[in-house]
């Protein structure tokens, strides 16, 4: 809403200099203009988020493919939880984050399964692919 209400107000501003030129907007331009101020003001969101965000190479699940367990390394201490879906988005794991720790997954099927990883905050820091395959004797 607060995004919308500062599109609208840039949208204003343009009528109001077209105005003194003038120059006048119609609704087919003030909806362009307020999508165009819209964008700009997503891509400032995701910029700002990616500043907050650890990079992808200080936040690393491993070994993919995983056989009984896998091992996060996060240099940031960032994330709190791990939690892992299914291909279908069911959730069949959560694991609370402690350093050195080995996260077991013997348990589950052999898949495809999204790891999310989820800061202390509670947003999602990161989601990878990550695959369960069996062990071979």
């Amino acid at each position: 809403m607060l995004k919308e209400n500062r599109c609208l107000i840039f949208a204003n501003c343009f009528d109001i200099f077209f105005k003194n030129k003038n120059m006048q907007l119609n609704t087919f331009t003030k909806f362009y203009l307020l999508a165009f101020f819209s964008w700009l003001n997503l891509l400032r969101g995701v910029a700002q988020n990616a500043q907050q965000t650890p990079s992808a190479n200080q936040i690393r699940l491993f070994p993919n493919p995983a056989t009984e367990f896998v091992i996060l390394y996060d240099e940031t201490n960032s994330v709190e939880q791990l939690v892992f879906f299914n291909i279908v988005g069911k959730q069949v794991k959560q694991f609370k984050v402690s350093e050195g720790m080995r996260y077991q997954l013997g348990d589950i099927p052999d898949g495809i399964y999204l790891v999310r990883m989820v800061s202390h905050q509670g947003n999602i820091i990161k989601t990878i692919r990550i695959s369960k395959l069996k062990v071979k004797a």
